[in-house]
């Protein structure tokens, strides 16, 4: 039966944790999606080296998908693009000052939103899960690199 395989409850979780996740940020007036705080989540780590074609790579999205959501960023003033020295047809993605100031706040909803998904499961059980599920993230990954046919 289908309800009892991985990719469906990978799936519901997901969906899940997008819908909680969406409420806290409208809760504590946080204007972002999680498809947003993702990227902000990049480009807060990454700091001065992002460039949209490494977001495209790392969530295998399009690249019209993903300057649609840079384009959301940069109307909200939490991001702005500076030419790349080595390329001037490519723009390096940076963090403003108004992202800066939302950057603790957005993380603490986010673990506050983990929390709530983790409770009642043990370090052990966790941890298998977490390294189960980078496993299914690596498998799908080299499957997608290698251009494999279905």
């Amino acid at each position: 039966m289908i309800m009892n395989k991985s990719g469906f409850y990978l799936n519901r979780t997901t969906i899940t944790l997008r819908t909680v996740l969406q409420n806290f940020f409208n809760k504590r007036d946080i204007d972002l999606t999680p498809e947003q705080w993702a990227i902000m989540g990049l480009v807060w780590n990454f700091q001065d080296e992002l460039k949209s074609k490494t977001l495209s790579e790392h969530f295998f999205r399009d690249k019209s998908t993903v300057s649609r959501n840079l384009k959301k960023l940069e109307d909200k003033e939490l991001i702005q693009f500076n030419p790349s020295l080595e390329d001037s047809r490519e723009k390096i993605i940076k963090a403003t000052t108004k992202s800066k100031s939302i950057q603790k706040k957005v993380y603490k909803t986010i673990n506050d939103v983990l929390e709530i998904a983790e409770e009642g499961i043990s370090d052990k059980d966790l941890e298998i899960t977490l390294k189960t599920l980078a496993k299914m993230d690596d498998n799908l990954s080299s499957y997608l690199k290698r251009g494999s046919n279905v």
